[in-house]
């Protein structure tokens, strides 16, 4: 058995605004991914009495958040707020490295991540719809970065040795 665990995890993104460049975003909290659950197709008929009856539908993307100690002069958050500004939706994919090894994604020749087999890696698209800073007194500042999916999560796993 191998249980997932957060010790040694790291995130990235693709950046479409700088060459489809691969961005480590630096000092994460937290990842939530969001969900993509399938819509209800009611097929119940008129003649049914008792109980309405559906079939899963198309699944609705929703959003997710990585949540950064935000950092004025950390490269990788500046992406992120870059990505939330710009007038166009911007959407990338952004990837989780599982703590189960090692390597780096790269990008291959359509934009999209390339997952080497030396760590399992979870994925999702969309884009960076809010940058939302919070500041209180005596603490650092958390941004939970607001990510709009546009599709649903996939996993590549890592291959054994």
């Amino acid at each position: 058995m191998s249980l997932l665990i957060t010790k040694g995890m790291k995130v990235w993104v693709i950046d479409p605004l700088n060459n489809n460049a691969v961005v480590e975003i630096k000092r994460v909290t937290a990842v939530n991914l969001g969900t993509s659950p399938a819509d209800d197709i009611e097929t119940t008929d008129l003649a049914e009495e008792t109980t309405r009856q559906y079939e899963k539908g198309l699944k609705s993307p929703s959003a997710g958040t990585i949540s950064i100690l935000y950092d004025t002069t950390e490269a990788s958050h500046k992406v992120l707020k870059d990505l939330e500004e710009h007038k166009d939706s911007n959407i990338t994919q952004f990837a989780i490295g599982a703590a189960d090894g090692a390597g780096a994604p790269t990008v291959d020749s359509n934009g999209e991540f390339n997952f080497p087999t030396t760590r399992t890696f979870m994925c999702v698209s969309g884009y960076v719809s809010d940058f939302p800073v919070d500041i209180q007194l005596n603490s650092t500042v958390p941004v939970p970065v607001s990510i709009r999916r546009t599709g649903g999560l996939t996993i590549s796993r890592k291959v054994p040795a």
